[in-house]
Order: C-alpha cells, then sequence, then structure tokens
C-alpha cells in the first residue's frame, strides 16, 4: 500500500474488492439496527407483518416488499384487476419481474420463504453493486477515494432498501456493470445488460439517452479518422444503442401479451398516480407546492424555484470542474435520469429512495470527481457520511413504518 498525492492510500488488486466488501458490510450493520428500531414502531399490520410481534424480516415486506412477495408466491394476475368503475387498479404488473422470481428460485432451491429469500437476494446483489462500484471509481479516482465516495453512497437515507425485498440492489449491480461495459466500449455487454435491466426496473430508456450520445461521438470519431475505418466498426455501438432503447419497452410489451391489453403497462402504472393518469413535469410543481410551501402565499411559484433549483444544481453538478475526472457517461447519467424521474414520476416522499441509482453524484460530493482532489477529502467524506446516516435514522423510523391505514411511502 502507497500514498498518493492527495492523501489518499492505494489499494490495489484483490484487495479494493475486499475492502469494498468490508465498507459495504459494515454500512449494512449500521442499516440493520435502524430497521430494527424501525419494527419496534411498527404497528403490527396483518397484511404484511401478521399479527404477532414485528421483526426484521417482518419489516423487509412492508410497503413495495409485499408486492414482490405477492408475485414471487403467486405470480402476475391473467387479468387486470378494475375498479367498480372500470379504472385499472393497482396490481402486480407494475413491479419488474426479475427480483421476485430471482427470490422465487431460492425459495424453490432452499424451501426458505420470501422475506428471507428477498433479504438475501437484496444483500448479496448489493454487495456486488459495492464492488463493481468502487471498481468504477477507482478509474477515475485514487482507489480511496472511491471507496470512500461507495460508503458515502451506502448510507445516503433510503440505503436500508439494498438489503430488505427492494429491487434498489439488485438494479444497483446491474446499472453499475452497464456503465463498466459503456466505458470500456464492450458492446456486446452493453447490449446483455441493458436487457436484463429491461426485466429489473424502469431505467433503460434514460440509459438509451446516454448510448445515444456516446454513440454519436463514436459516429463523429469515425468520420473524422484519416484513413477511415469501415462502417463496420460502428455496427457494434449502433446495435447496443437499439438493443438499450428496445429494452425501456421490454416490460410494457410482456404486460400487453400477459393481460390481453395494449394499455395494461400504462394503465397500471397511472393507478398510482394522482387523477389517474400520468402527467410530464407538471406535478412536480404541484406536489411540491402541497408538501413544502403550502403554507406560504405563493405556494406554485415558491415550488417551481424549488424545481427549477434542483434542475440547475444536477446540470451544475455533471457539468462543473467538480465533475472533472467523471467519464461523460456517468455526468450525463446525472442529467438523463432525473429529467426522466419528471416525466414519468409525480414528486413525493419516494424521490429518496428513487435517487438512490444517482450513485456518481456520491463521487463528486467528497470532491473526488475534482481535477485536483483536495487533501481535506476524508473530512468532508466523513461529515457527509454523519449527516446520511442521521437522515437514514429518520427516513428509516418515519418512512419506513407504516402508520395504518395510509401513510406516506418511502
Amino acid at each position: 500500500m502507497t500514498v498518493t498525492r492527495t492523501g489518499a492510500p492505494t489499494i490495489t488488486g484483490s484487495r479494493l474488492g475486499w475492502a469494498a466488501l468490508a465498507v459495504y458490510l459494515a454500512t449494512r450493520a449500521v442499516s440493520t439496527l435502524f430497521i430494527l428500531a424501525a419494527g419496534r414502531l411498527q404497528v403490527p399490520y396483518e397484511r404484511w407483518t401478521g399479527p404477532g410481534p414485528v421483526t426484521f424480516l417482518d419489516m423487509s415486506v412492508v410497503w413495495d416488499g409485499s408486492w414482490y412477495r405477492t408475485i414471487a408466491e403467486d405470480g402476475y394476475p391473467a387479468e387486470l384487476p378494475l375498479s367498480d368503475d372500470g379504472v385499472v387498479r393497482q396490481n402486480q404488473w407494475a413491479f419488474y419481474p426479475l427480483f421476485p422470481m430471482l427470490s422465487r428460485g431460492l425459495m424453490v432451491l432452499t424451501g426458505m420463504d420470501f422475506r428471507l429469500a428477498g433479504t438475501l437476494v437484496a444483500l448479496v446483489t448489493g454487495c456486488g453493486a459495492a464492488v463493481l462500484m468502487v471498481r468504477l471509481f477507482a478509474r477515475y479516482a485514487p482507489p480511496a477515494v472511491a471507496l470512500a465516495a461507495m460508503g458515502v453512497w451506502a448510507v445516503q437515507p433510503a440505503a436500508p432498501t439494498l438489503q430488505i425485498a427492494y429491487t434498489e440492489s439488485l438494479a444497483v449491480l446491474v446499472l453499475v456493470g452497464f456503465f463498466l461495459a459503456l466505458v470500456q466500449r464492450n458492446w456486446l455487454l452493453v447490449g446483455v445488460l441493458a436487457v436484463v435491466l429491461g426485466v429489473t426496473r424502469p431505467i433503460a430508456l434514460p440509459l438509451a439517452l446516454v448510448v445515444g450520445v456516446v454513440v454519436l461521438l463514436e459516429v463523429r470519431r469515425w468520420w473524422t479518422a484519416r484513413p477511415r475505418p469501415t462502417m463496420r466498426t460502428l455496427a457494434a455501438p449502433v446495435a447496443a444503442l437499439l438493443v438499450t432503447g428496445f429494452s425501456g419497452l421490454i416490460w410494457p410489451t410482456i404486460v400487453t401479451i400477459g393481460t390481453g391489453r395494449s394499455d395494461g403497462y400504462a394503465e397500471t402504472m397511472a393507478s398510482w398516480r394522482a387523477g389517474h393518469e400520468i402527467v410530464p413535469f407538471r406535478p412536480w410543481i404541484d406536489n411540491t407546492a402541497y408538501l413544502l410551501f403550502r403554507e406560504t402565499g405563493h405556494p406554485r411559484l415558491y415550488a417551481a424555484l424549488a424545481v427549477t433549483a434542483l434542475a440547475l444544481l444536477l446540470i451544475l453538478a455533471a457539468a462543473g470542474p467538480w465533475a472533472r475526472r467523471l467519464p461523460l457517461e456517468l455526468r450525463l447519467w446525472i442529467v438523463a435520469y432525473p429529467a426522466y424521474l419528471a416525466a414519468v414520476l409525480d414528486v413525493g416522499t419516494s424521490l429518496i429512495r428513487y435517487a438512490i441509482p444517482l450513485f456518481p453524484i456520491a463521487l463528486i460530493l467528497i470532491g473526488g470527481g475534482a481535477r485536483r482532489i483536495p487533501r481535506w477529502w476524508p473530512v468532508l467524506a466523513t461529515v457527509l457520511a454523519v449527516l446520511l446516516i442521521v437522515a437514514q435514522h429518520q427516513w428509516t423510523t418515519q418512512l419506513l413504518v407504516l402508520d395504518p391505514p395510509s401513510d406516506f411511502p418511502p
């Protein structure tokens, strides 16, 4: 082990992977304590936790975890459930199948119930995501800085979902692997992982924008090269782009086939939206006005200013000198993914959890993305981690806990 000019010790080879695993498991120990505290606060809810005292595994299947349990145990409905007025009700088709199917496989192989199987799948895939994330960050920053950035990401407020029956850790594992393949220009692996994401979580479409920009740059490089290579050199990147774009349509197509309704996926997703319709962008103003500024004299004005400020902050985070070390692919993701969320999501308390895939932000926040990493980055990383752990405790004991019969979702 040596020390770089930034004051960061250099960890190489397999030691880096083991160090990443150790740091990640330490963060999971912290989250475990918070989940146990949340369990003591949770009122038994027959539909999710059963009638008895609430355990850690019971907390694993609250909220979305209960939907994944239903899918793993009973599959998807052949027909969309309808309300008395013919409107599609909330149902399993809103949830992508890879996580519950992996959990189901573990259940069949071992005989364990879904609560434990889902928890183990989330924990193991989270470990894989942490190791790959550090290796990705270490391509652009000293290994110790990469390790600290992953640690900061792993203690964010909604981090407990990385070890309960939620799909976040599996999605980040595939996502980080996708970016590793993309920066290495392994186009075959990019296409394969895009397909996997297409049945994991609805984030393939913003990735298609990222890949599209990268492919345009590849085309420009091909056009300006002298002598110019044959067009066959563009076949792989263009094919990867097409596959990534089509991957965003895999699950909606499967829902159409499974339910016999071409609007099955759209109507199912709309059942979670206000007014039972998906309206791009506007709910960000409406909901922010209600959640944060309803007691003010001009709630919509303040909400519009807040949303605009958030958008500008994300753009500056991706484009500023503090992100200079990051590759274009990761900087594009910092902008493309939130833009996608703004188009398809009603802003609410779940936004904290939806921010988990924005993992490159962690490297920027501790100074690891700057061309000259500040020598005081360990202090910044430590302070930020402490603040996030405090916020995580609040998130776990307030949002993860359900106050029946209804509450703000995590």
